[in-house]
């Protein structure tokens, strides 16, 4: 599996997502504000699934997703979003997840 690296700033803080934990957040985010416009994150498979052009089309939809999220004055305070952003042990995010 791939993960990506995420970079806030201006906290600095750096975590690793897997494509499943993006398909986790917008589905949680999804169920917590049904009246908000959740974007749409890119599609899972590819027949180039590790294909250097696939991975950066990828990178680039995951990072416009993320820029969309927080444009949203109601989910950009989100606590969902924050873990997500700032969990840096992946563990301890897993173990947020399921909470």
């Amino acid at each position: 599996y791939m993960t990506f690296l995420i970079t806030t700033s201006p906290l600095n803080l750096n975590v690793n997502r897997r494509y499943s934990d993006f398909e986790w957040l917008r589905q949680m985010l999804h169920n917590l504000y049904p009246g908000s416009i959740i974007p749409p994150i890119p599609k899972k498979k590819g027949n180039t699934r590790f294909d250097e052009l696939f991975l950066l089309k990828r990178k680039r939809n995951l990072e416009k997703f993320l820029i969309c999220l927080l444009d949203d004055q109601e989910i950009k305070c989100s606590q969902l979003l924050y873990d997500f952003l700032s969990i840096e042990n992946y563990d301890e995010f897993k173990h947020q997840q399921k909470e």
